[in-house]
């Protein structure tokens, strides 16, 4: 942001096309994406035949969810020669994989793996197309054939001892930004898949109470996660401490582009202390954030089942497990991101439950045989959660 800002000190010096470009990294980078996108359909009539304005203008598509018209720009720049796996390949089939078509994102990363059979780039999508598939097996197959990690598809599989014991570890690295995020990875666990509050806000606390903590760059985000998470683990106080602490240190062009994500925090604090019908009406505004449709559903519903709206509270379970997990626009909680691997089964589950207690049996069905498949072996912590959906 202050490069680009001091740039356009610098714009009297700049070509048009120049001016265009800085003008739409600002607006991507602060969140004012229908103003880039303005810059760079500008940019793509003043660079007809330059991929990278293509590149740049479907990737603003992407971010603003209007996915069909970020696919044809995305096509258009590897027309014009840009065939390299990033950015332009793995935009794309990031971009078919959120629109769930599986098939034709697979056959393009056949394509794209042809002429750069060792990038990593697309040795991550084909792990990700794998994923996209449902062969849980298979990427885990192709991941251990690779030496890769396997610690995020142990999350999907409701085996969270072996991450836990790695993320514990690694809260011992001599990096305070290190520690840090390796809390966070811990906290959400504890949170999420163990649905254990208290833990969680101990982790949290405590990784907040390092002397170093000040040595951690204030941008990306990294205090608003922990105030989030405090919210969501109940503890309202210390979340709007330290998400006004946030609030202090981050540019206000970047706190506009997170805007959802202070409503959520401030949501599930009001919630915390029983004022369910402010914690709603602040959390429906969160759920209109582009960057990411579904992101705030877990949240959504948990508030919503308090309130006792069960209904709703199903519906937003649901949406949030059946959402294509690869879409270009998701920065906060992207397939291969912190908390939906901690998430997907857990909200299968709650979804199933709610629906029973409805009524609606094939719905109920339908998720319990997904939660099963997801969660068919878990570690011993989490077995007396599926035995009781077994149960049913």
């Amino acid at each position: 942001l202050f490069y680009l800002e001091e740039a356009l000190r610098l714009e009297h010096r700049m070509t048009e096309a120049e001016r265009r470009a800085t003008r739409g990294q600002l607006g991507v980078v602060t969140g004012r994406f229908q103003d880039a996108l303005v810059e760079y359909t500008v940019l793509t009539e003043l660079q007809p035949e330059v991929p990278a304005t293509w590149a740049n203008q479907g990737h603003t598509l992407d971010l603003l969810g209007r996915l069909t018209e970020a696919e044809a720009a995305h096509r258009r720049a590897r027309e014009l020669g840009d065939r390299r796996p990033s950015p332009v390949g793995w935009n794309l089939v990031r971009n078919l994989l959120g629109q769930g078509r599986v098939d034709e994102a697979r056959a393009l990363l056949d394509e794209i793996e042809a002429e750069y059979p060792d990038d990593r780039v697309v040795l991550d999508l084909r792990n990700r197309v794998i994923l996209a598939e449902g062969d849980l097996a298979g990427a885990r197959a192709w991941l251990e054939s690779r030496g890769w990690p396997t610690e995020d598809l142990d999350l999907v599989q409701g085996r969270p001892d072996g991450v836990l014991a790695v993320t514990r570890q690694a809260r011992l690295n001599p990096d305070p930004g290190a520690r840090f995020w390796n809390a966070l990875d811990h906290a959400y666990i504890e949170l999420w898949a163990l649905e254990d509050p208290s833990a969680a806000a101990r982790t949290l606390l405590d990784a907040l109470a390092d002397p170093e903590l000040d040595e951690i760059q204030p941008s990306p985000r990294p205090l608003a996660w922990p105030a989030f998470l405090l919210a969501a683990a109940g503890r309202p106080s210390e979340a709007r401490r330290w998400r006004g602490r946030h609030e202090a240190q981050v540019p206000e062009a970047l706190l506009q582009r997170e805007q959802a994500l202070g409503w959520a925090t401030e949501a599930l604090a009001l919630g915390a202390e029983g004022r369910l019908e402010e914690a709603v009406i602040l959390m429906r505004r969160a759920r209109q954030d582009r960057l990411c449709p579904a992101c705030w559903e877990p949240m959504a519903a948990r508030l919503f089942e308090a309130a006792g709206q069960p209904d709703s509270a199903a519906v937003a379970w649901a949406r949030y497990a059946d959402t294509p997990w690869m879409e270009g626009w998701s920065y906060f909680f992207p397939w291969q991101g912190p908390t939906h691997y901690h998430l997907l089964a857990p909200a299968h589950e709650n979804a199933a439950r709610l629906f029973r207690q409805l009524g609606n049996v094939a719905e109920a069905e339908r998720h319990e045989a997904r939660f099963l498949a997801l969660w068919g072996d878990p570690d011993p912590v989490l077995r007396p959660r599926v035995e009781a959906v077994r149960g049913r």
